[in-house]
C-alpha cells in the first residue's frame, strides 16, 4: 500500500492538482469569488484595431480563419490581464498588459518546470511522438540536367537522352552528365534529407523521387532549375534514433507541452469567469460572420 502511494506521488499529473490547488487556495483566500460574472465586450474599435495591426503586418486583411484567431488571442490576452489584476500582480510594477499575462503564464509555466518526469514518463512520451524524433528520409542520386534557359524544349530533350543512357551509370559519369547542361549544384547527391532537397531542388521535388523506382533511369523530373534524368541509388527510410541520445531534448519537450497543458487547462478555468458580448454597429463587418465568432468564443 505503502509503495503505491508513493507511486501516485511521483506522478506529474498529482504535482499539477496539488501545486494548481495551492496556486488557487491562495487566490481565492485573499480574492473572495465575485457573485457576478464579468462581461467583456468586442465593439467596433476592438474589431478594427485587430484588422489594422494584421493588414499593417501582412500587407492584406485578415482571413475569416485569421480573424477569429486574433479575436480568441485578445480574448484571452483581457482575461488573462483581469485575472492578473485581481490577483494584485500589477502592484508596485509599472508594466504592460502582455507582461501581466506572460506573469500568470510563468506561473503555470514554473508548475511544468518543477515537474521531473521519470524515466518511464519520458519512455511514454517518446512512444506517443516518435515521428518527431526519427532520422529524416535521405536521397541519394545522380541526375542529368536540362536547362530551360539553354533549349526551347528542356523535357523533350531529356526523353531523347534518356531512351539512350545505358541502364546503370558507368565508371564515368562526366561522360553522360555532358548530355545535359552545366548544373550550378552537384550532379551526384549523397544523403540528403527531404527538406534540404526541396530547399535546393524546390518544393515538392523529394515527392516526386518518393514515387520513382531505385536502381534505374527515370525522368524528366522537373525542378525549380529545370527538368532532370535521376538515377535513384538510395532511399534511406526514416529511422527511431536512440533514446539514450535524445534524452534531453525529450524532457525540454515534454515540460514544453506540459506548460502548453497547464496553460490551456488554468486560462479554460479563468474564462468561466467572463461573459464575451458582441456590440458591433459598423455595417463592414458582416453579421454572419460575426455570429460565428461570437460562438467560436463561447
Amino acid at each position: 500500500m505503502l509503495k503505491r502511494v508513493r507511486g501516485i506521488l511521483k506522478q506529474p499529473l498529482f504535482h499539477f492538482f496539488f501545486i494548481g490547488a495551492l496556486l488557487f487556495a491562495l487566490y481565492y483566500l485573499v480574492n473572495p469569488a465575485p457573485n457576478n460574472r464579468e462581461t467583456i465586450v468586442i465593439n467596433d474599435e476592438q474589431l478594427t484595431r485587430l484588422q489594422l495591426v494584421f493588414e499593417k503586418e501582412w500587407n492584406r486583411k485578415p482571413t475569416e480563419e485569421e480573424l477569429k484567431g486574433l479575436l480568441t488571442r485578445y480574448i484571452q490576452q483581457e482575461v488573462y490581464y483581469r485575472k492578473a489584476l485581481r490577483m494584485h500582480l500589477d502592484e508596485n510594477d509599472e508594466i504592460i498588459r502582455r507582461r501581466l499575462e506572460q506573469k500568470l503564464r510563468f506561473v503555470t509555466n514554473d508548475m511544468a518546470n518543477l515537474v521531473e518526469p521519470n524515466a518511464e514518463d519520458l519512455q511514454k512520451f517518446y512512444a506517443a511522438n516518435k515521428s518527431r524524433y526519427l532520422e529524416p528520409k535521405k536521397y541519394s542520386f545522380t541526375h542529368i540536367f536540362f536547362s530551360p534557359d539553354k533549349r526551347k524544349n528542356p523535357e523533350e530533350d531529356a526523353r531523347r537522352v534518356l531512351k539512350s543512357l545505358p541502364p546503370l551509370p558507368d565508371n564515368n559519369p562526366a561522360e553522360w552528365i555532358k548530355k545535359g547542361d552545366l548544373f550550378p549544384f552537384a550532379s551526384e547527391v549523397d544523403s540528403l534529407s527531404a527538406k534540404e532537397l526541396d530547399q535546393s531542388m524546390g518544393d515538392g521535388f523529394s515527392a516526386k523521387l518518393d514515387t520513382m523506382p531505385i536502381g534505374k533511369w527515370v525522368g524528366p523530373v522537373v525542378s525549380g532549375y529545370g527538368s532532370h534524368l535521376i538515377f535513384i541509388k538510395e532511399i534511406k527510410v526514416p529511422a527511431e534514433k536512440n533514446f539514450s541520445l535524445i534524452r534531453e531534448s525529450l524532457l525540454r519537450d515534454y515540460q514544453y507541452q506540459l506548460q502548453n497543458d497547464y496553460n490551456t487547462r488554468l486560462f479554460n478555468e479563468f474564462r468561466k469567469d467572463y461573459t464575451i458580448e458582441f456590440n458591433v454597429k459598423d455595417p463592414k463587418f458582416d453579421k454572419q460572420l460575426l455570429t460565428k465568432l461570437a460562438a467560436g468564443n463561447e
